[in-house]
C-alpha cells in the first residue's frame, strides 16, 4: 500500500485519515498548523488507532520518503496554482503555505 500524507487536519482531513487508515494504508504524516494540534498524536486528536504524532508545517513533516501526499486545507488550491501539484514532492523546497 501506499506511504501517505494528510496535510490538513480539520474535520475532512481527519475523515481522509480514518478512511485511508481502514484500507489498511501507511499513512506516516499528519500536517497541519493549528498549535492546539502539532506534537500531539492523532490517538490523542481523534482518538483514531494511530501514533503519528501531528507535525505544524510540511518542513518539519519531511515528505521525501512519502508516495502520496493529500491536500485537506483552504491552502491546497493556491498551492497547486503556485507551485504545481508535484514540486514539493520533486524537489527539495517546500511552499510556505500552512496545511
Amino acid at each position: 500500500m501506499a506511504r501517505v500524507a494528510v496535510c490538513g487536519f480539520g474535520a475532512m482531513g481527519s475523515e481522509i485519515f480514518k478512511y485511508l487508515l481502514n484500507r489498511k494504508h501507511e499513512v506516516t504524516r499528519v500536517i497541519d498548523s493549528d498549535p492546539a494540534k502539532a506534537g500531539r498524536t492523532v490517538r490523542e486528536v481523534t482518538g483514531f488507532e494511530s501514533e503519528v504524532r501531528i507535525r505544524h508545517s510540511v518542513k518539519e513533516a519531511e515528505i521525501d520518503s512519502i508516495d502520496v501526499v493529500v491536500f485537506s486545507t483552504s491552502q491546497s488550491r493556491q498551492m497547486t496554482e503556485r507551485w504545481g501539484s508535484r514540486s514539493c514532492l520533486s524537489s527539495n523546497h517546500c511552499p510556505p503555505f500552512p496545511c
